[in-house]
């Protein structure tokens, strides 16, 4: 009988967010191992029962070690929302970050979302 070859693991950030949770289901409909990132896993997981959650924090290196180093790729769709004058050089340190560890941590893709628009001016967070 020959060997099944394990399942191609993907970290997905940004899990309980609106595009996180449209995206889980194709993942898992393409035969994907889907873990799901989210500060909350607890409260994660009474909302998405079923789902492989694992914590995750963007300003902590030692999450990012931790959930990276249990999958083959990432998809990069968490974004801070909050307003406190400083959330553009955030976003570029906790992409950075992400980044870093995931080459650490040998992960062949990353996939980034960084957001989408069809008409007006740009966001500050885009």
């Amino acid at each position: 009988m020959p060997s099944q070859e394990p399942k191609m693991s993907v970290l997905l950030t940004g899990a309980t967010g609106f595009v996180g949770t449209h995206i889980y289901a194709k993942l898992v409909s393409r035969g994907l191992d889907v873990v799901c990132a989210t500060r909350d896993p607890e409260a994660a997981d009474k909302r998405f029962p079923n789902r492989r959650w694992v914590g995750l924090d963007l300003a902590d290196r030692i999450s990012l070690h931790n959930a990276m180093s249990q999958v083959d790729r990432g998809i990069y769709l968490a974004h801070s929302m909050a307003d406190d004058g400083d959330y553009l050089t955030r976003e570029r340190h906790h992409a950075e970050t992400f980044r870093g560890v995931a080459v650490r941590e040998n992960l062949e893709r990353i996939v980034y979302l960084g957001g989408m628009r069809r008409r007006g001016r740009f966001s500050g967070h885009l």
